[in-house]
């Protein structure tokens, strides 16, 4: 499947900011060759426009930075907004039917592995839950799993 310009607006204007750069490097190259070897009364016109190129090549260096950093995460916020959405899933549990539980507990969770012990006692075998993890479905594009012992 091939990606669309709109699917990935920064990698396409990564790509525009990166190729205008190396044209502006090649005409800075190219100006600061001209001044050496033009008149005296050109030489102000080519420096004025070899500062704009340098003014300009700034300018995008700068739009790349801001296209390249990630966004800044705030954890400690989305900790807390969690810890409030779970709390509220529990008060909203405690209060719904047994029903409506067992459902919300399937959509939520894709598997419970156990691990047991196995003990021979005299003719009879017991098992003993010794530790098991949760495994919930994808939240918000990321698979979490609980632990337990």
């Amino acid at each position: 499947m091939k990606l669309t310009k709109a699917q990935h607006p920064d990698t396409c204007q990564q790509k525009g900011l990166q190729r205008r750069l190396r044209e502006l490097d090649k005409q800075i190259d190219t100006g600061a060759g001209r001044v050496l070897t033009a008149p005296d009364n050109l030489v102000e016109v080519l420096t004025t426009k070899l500062q704009q190129m340098k003014r300009d090549r700034e300018q995008i260096e700068q739009q790349l930075k801001r296209i390249q950093k990630p966004p800044a995460i705030n954890i400690e916020k989305q900790i807390k907004q969690l810890a409030d959405k779970v709390w509220s899933l529990m008060d909203e549990l405690q209060k719904a039917e047994p029903a409506r539980v067992r459902e919300l507990l399937q959509r939520a969770i894709d598997r419970v592995e156990l691990s047991f012990t196995a003990r021979q006692q005299g003719k009879r075998r017991t098992y003993h839950a010794t530790g098991g993890k949760v495994v919930f479905r994808g939240l918000s594009g990321f698979a979490s799993r609980g632990d337990w012992i």
